[in-house]
């Protein structure tokens, strides 16, 4: 698996090589463990997870986080003014 992706070897060789792994370094390492979990298509640990949990669980909706946020700050105004005349 490792052999056919050139920019894993490349991680893999560089390992060791610094203190700190820099940004290329964290992604490949990221893309390594996504190929472990059997999702090559992600390069994010996270997404790759929710995806095996989606599968697993079959959930059928999410909530998007932009989602989420969006409806947060429609409500906060409101929670605000709320707040504000001390009707907690």
């Amino acid at each position: 698996m490792m052999v056919k992706n050139s920019k894993l070897v490349e991680c893999f060789s560089r390992l060791g090589d610094h203190e700190n792994l820099d940004d290329a370094m964290n992604s490949g390492m990221e893309e390594f463990v996504c190929t472990l979990y059997g999702r090559r298509k992600f390069t994010s640990v996270n997404k790759a997870r929710r995806d095996i949990f989606d599968e697993k669980f079959d959930v059928k909706l999410r909530e998007d986080l932009t989602h989420i946020l969006a409806h947060v700050k429609g409500i906060n105004p409101s929670s605000l003014l709320f707040h504000r005349a001390k009707l907690f």
